[in-house]
Order: C-alpha cells, then structure tokens, then sequence
C-alpha cells in the first residue's frame, strides 16, 4: 500500500469540503504544513460521523476533555497536537478503507469491534498512542495479504 496515497486520502477524509472547485493536491508537505497550522474543528465532527463514534469516544482519542473539544468548537480549530492525533485517527480509517475495498462502513465497523487478536480491544480504542497505531496497521496488513481470515 502507498502511504504517500493513505495519508492523501486521510486528509481527504479530515476535508472534504476544501476539494469545492479547485481540488487540493495532497502530499506530504502539505499535509505536514495543514496538521502545523492546525485542523478546522469541521474535520473532529466530519471524522467522528464517519466512524459513527459517540461524542465523548473522540475525547479519549485525541486525550482531552470534553470541556477543552467545546473550546475548540468555539474556536473552530484544533491545535496542531490534536489534529496530529486526529490525522493519525484519519489515516487508520483510510487504510481500512483500502484494505476493505473501499467500503468506509465497513471499515468503521471493524475498527469499533471487539478484536481477538488484540486481546479483544477495539482497535480504534488503541490508536491514542504509537504502539497501538503500529498494532492496527500491522493487523490490517495481514488481513489484506490474507494471513488472517
């Protein structure tokens, strides 16, 4: 799998609203420059739909609170630190979108189901750190080169 194309379609996932007329070519900079300056709140709320996540389950993913998340609502940007966390949340998404022929339901179901092979943990209940984000990727790896049924 492309990373270069992932991380694309993550951003993609966190924006799209800024594709309108003029299309953003995503690449890494760019994408580097965008988490920098800091995401619009808009992706949180549009991320959060797509996973079909509970309103407080974002809080743990992005390790705040709720009361810090309707400051950035009324801010209507993350700072940079959250909307890496956000992204890496967005480029998990992506990539089980790709493993699961690009159907974004069935990627969000898998990532908000108990998990066997990790130790029945949702795998979206991992991505808050690096570790867990390295173990889901690793997994959905497996399932797309068939090692796992």
């Amino acid at each position: 799998m492309d990373s270069a194309k992932t991380m694309s379609r993550a951003m993609d996932i966190l924006s799209p609203g800024k594709r309108g007329k003029i299309p953003v070519q995503w690449n890494i900079p760019n994408i580097r420059n965008t988490l920098r300056q800091g995401l619009p709140y808009s992706s949180l709320e549009h991320l959060r739909g797509k996973l079909e996540l509970e309103p407080l389950a974002i809080t743990s993913l992005l390790e705040t609170s709720p009361r810090t998340i309707n400051r950035r609502k009324l801010m209507k940007k993350l700072t940079p630190a959250e909307s890496d966390r956000l992204f890496r949340v967005a480029r998990i998404m992506a990539l089980a979108e790709e493993v699961f022929d690009n159907d974004s339901h069935k990627a969000s179901s898998w990532l908000c189901k108990s998990n066997r092979t990790l130790n029945n943990e949702k795998p979206i209940s991992l991505l808050n750190t690096d570790v867990g984000v390295k173990q889901v990727e690793e997994l959905l790896m497996q399932i797309e080169y068939g090692m796992l049924s």
